[in-house]
């Protein structure tokens, strides 16, 4: 019998501890991460008195491909172990099993860089322990890879407010934002569903969805996009990289990475590492 842990998607892994279950294309968005933090590390690390990693929805540490015997390493030992050190990392995910496994499995390669780790709640409500954990002075790296419409757009306004933070956010619009979307448009009075909440305060999406009456996914989808970068764009964001899609079996369009900079050069960055996607095609825009 497989032991019970807090997180429904955590199995036994190879070592005894708990992984994380993902399909296979967890591996292209690993693919993205890397490459960036490889040029991020390399190219920054002396134009800041330090560089910060934070990953909310981290997970234990390592992952184990469903419906096969394959483990691979999450995203906080991709960043602990790519490019030149971070000088400090922030973790958070709900799951105590998973944070409680990802210090026993995490070491940084810089023995003095500060790591903090948070569990056991939203991460939307910890965002100011969170931030609190994050130098100032530092140039921040921030992966913030939900399963679902669980980001908060004020925890992202929170994490960024006087920090400087590069942007790598999972965008689950195929698996969650167009999938449920009548059940958003029919929220409680308060209009406080995980679509409203993910997009923050101020868009008026309902009125915008009602003007593309009929149309496909594909423009539906640019539209959630273009008010989210709007968003960003009040919280002093100007740059945008080239969306990168994830698809399962090659095919199906599941989610798009999304980043964005307050620096031209962080674009240029994305932009370079990303020419070419996981399967070797050249990059697309708005485009599946």
């Amino acid at each position: 019998m497989s032991k019970e842990y807090d997180g429904k998607d955590l199995v036994p892994g190879k070592d005894g501890l708990p992984v994380r279950e993902v399909g296979a294309w967890s591996k292209q968005k690993h693919y993205y991460l890397k490459r960036y933090i490889d040029i991020f590390t390399q190219g920054m690390k002396r134009k800041w008195p330090g560089l910060g990693y934070l990953d909310i929805f981290c997970g234990p540490g390592k992952c184990k491909i469903r419906s096969s015997d394959e483990e691979i390493d999450g995203s906080p030992l991709i960043a602990a172990n790519t490019g030149r050190s971070f000088d400090s990392f922030v973790f958070a995910d709900m799951s105590i099993d998973a944070i409680d496994t990802l210090e026993k499995r995490f070491k940084p390669k810089k023995q003095d860089a500060e790591v903090a780790y948070f569990s056991g709640n939203d991460s939307n409500d910890i965002a100011d322990k969170i931030v609190a954990k994050m130098p100032t002075n530092f140039l921040h790296l921030a992966f913030l890879d939900p399963t679902g419409l669980h980001l908060d757009f004020n925890t992202v306004r929170k994490i960024t407010r006087a920090r400087n933070v590069d942007l790598i956010i999972s965008v689950m619009d195929r698996v969650d934002m167009l999938r449920n979307i009548s059940a958003y448009y029919y929220p409680n009075q308060d209009r406080n569903s995980n679509l409203d909440k993910f997009l923050g305060d101020g868009i008026d999406w309902r009125t915008a969805y009602d003007r593309l009456h009929n149309q496909d996914a594909t423009h539906v989808g640019e539209m959630f996009l273009e008010l989210y970068q709007q968003q960003l764009k009040g919280i002093g964001y100007s740059h945008f990289g080239d969306l990168k899609r994830v698809y399962m079996n090659g095919v199906s369009p599941l989610y798009l990475l999304f980043f964005a900079s307050k620096h031209a050069l962080g674009v240029d960055f994305w932009n370079k590492i990303s020419a070419k996607d996981f399967t070797g095609q050249r990059s697309f825009y708005f485009s599946d």
